[in-house]
């Protein structure tokens, strides 16, 4: 987790060798992401209330090449579970 500006943003990080399973991205199914989302209004109930505002990243790595790959999706999801 961490801030962009006034938002929380809780970040999901996903890495897949290869490209025969698709994209990283694509591993993060419907139960993982309810997951992520009942932790993270957790946390915030916590510390100050879920009127706060807030999202959901994805950071993708890639190792099928030489070089790592990263790609930050911004709002990845929703609060309902819905990829975006």
């Amino acid at each position: 987790m961490c801030r962009d500006g006034s938002m929380w943003v809780f970040v999901e990080v996903r890495t897949l060798r290869g490209s025969r399973t698709g994209r990283p991205e694509e591993s993060i199914r419907e139960t993982k992401r309810c997951a992520v989302i009942r932790t993270s209004l957790a946390w915030l109930q916590r510390h100050g209330g879920t009127e706060q505002s807030f999202r959901f990243d994805v950071i993708a790595v890639r190792l099928d090449g030489p070089e790592p790959s990263l790609r930050h999706i911004r709002g990845a999801f929703d609060g309902t579970g819905e990829a975006l």
